[in-house]
C-alpha cells in the first residue's frame, strides 16, 4: 500500500474532512487486520479501529509531516490494541478465536499441500492468540505483518533489542506448541 499523499495530510490537518475521509478509506483495510490479528475478535478489532481514527482525528495536528504516516498510524493502532490486551490478560479472558476466512476448494493438483500449509497458518495465528500482549504484537507485526525489525520497534515502542526478544520467545512458544500437538495427533 502506497502513503497517503502529503496534499491530503496536510487537508485533513487543516480540518477537511473529505482529505480526513480518503486518509479513512486507504487505510481502513489494513488497520483492521492489523487489530484484528492481534485482538482475534471482530467486534474488538472494529472497536479499536474507530477509536484508532478518532485519535487519528484529534491528534493528526501533531504528525510531523517529514515522517511516513503509516507507521505513526500503526503506533495508534497497536497501542490501543496492546492496552486492550492487557487488560484481557489480567482477567484471564484472551479469547481464542480463530481467523474465520473460508477454505475455497481448489482445482490444482497440490490441494493437499495447500490445505495443510492452509491449517498450519491457522494453528500458528491461534497460538499467536495466547502470547502476551508485548509478544503477541511483535509477532504479529514482524512474522505476520511481515515488517522489518526497525519498523516493529518504532511501532511498539520497544528498542530493537526488545523486539528481538520478544520475538525469539514468542516464536519458541509457538514451536513448542506446534510440536505439542502434532505429537498428540501421532499418538
Amino acid at each position: 500500500m502506497n502513503e497517503i499523499s502529503r496534499d491530503i495530510l496536510k487537508r485533513a490537518r487543516d480540518g477537511d474532512m473529505f482529505a480526513f475521509q480518503r486518509i479513512v478509506e486507504t487505510y481502513q483495510d489494513y488497520t483492521f487486520r492489523l487489530a484484528f490479528r492481534l485482538l482475534a475478535n471482530e467486534d474488538d478489532a472494529k472497536d479499536a479501529v474507530q477509536e484508532c481514527f478518532i485519535r487519528v482525528w484529534t491528534h493528526l495536528k501533531r504528525y510531523k509531516s517529514e515522517k511516513k504516516f503509516k507507521p505513526w498510524l500503526s503506533r495508534i493502532v497497536v497501542n490501543l490494541c496492546y492496552d486492550e490486551l492487557k487488560n484481557a490478560h489480567k482477567k484471564h479472558t484472551v479469547r481464542n478465536v480463530l481467523n474465520d476466512e473460508l477454505l475455497l476448494p481448489s482445482t490444482d493438483e497440490n490441494f493437499d499441500d495447500t490445505l495443510v500449509n492452509s491449517e498450519l497458518a491457522e494453528r500458528i495465528k491461534s497460538l499467536a492468540n495466547g502470547l502476551p500482549p508485548k509478544q503477541r504484537i511483535v509477532f504479529v507485526l514482524r512474522d505476520l505483518e511481515d515488517l522489518e525489525i526497525e519498523d516493529v520497534a518504532g511501532i511498539a515502542g520497544l528498542s530493537k533489542n526488545s523486539v528481538k526478544s520478544n520475538l525469539y520467545y514468542a516464536r519458541q512458544h509457538i514451536r513448542k506448541r506446534l510440536k505439542m500437538t502434532y505429537e498428540v495427533h501421532d499418538m
